[in-house]
């Protein structure tokens, strides 16, 4: 029971942040369409499945640039994995885009969900 409310409280805090960021910080380069509250959860229920599951074996894969950069490798990690959410919902057809117009906001997105990522418990 105490897995499933922190993954609860992990998609709520996700899409929380996906929709601050699309709303406030990056406006224009940076939204999740349709602008619903069932999008940025749908958005945030994959971005935590992709954190758990695919985070992990890219940190292990590339631990040897994690070590060379002193950690600061996790911000192009982050970036990918953005990046694979957004081809993701293209791919999986189901009516939500992600609209990012370059692609340093992936990078900068990235860091700010690895934050986002920390502070969580």
């Amino acid at each position: 029971m105490k897995y499933i409310y922190r993954f609860i409280v992990h998609i709520i805090l996700y899409a929380t942040a996906f929709w601050a960021i699309g709303e406030y910080i990056f406006p224009d380069q940076f939204q999740i369409l349709p602008d619903k509250q069932s999008s940025y959860l749908f958005v945030g229920f994959i971005f935590s499945l992709v954190n758990g599951i695919l985070k992990p074996v890219l940190k292990l894969v590339t631990l040897p640039f994690q070590l060379l950069t002193f950690g600061l490798f996790s911000i192009v990690i982050n970036a990918g994995l953005v990046w694979i959410i957004d081809k993701s919902l293209d791919i999986l057809s189901v009516g939500i885009t992600m609209e990012v117009s370059v692609w340093w906001v992936y990078v900068l997105v990235g860091a700010m969900m690895g934050v986002v990522a920390t502070i969580i418990p």
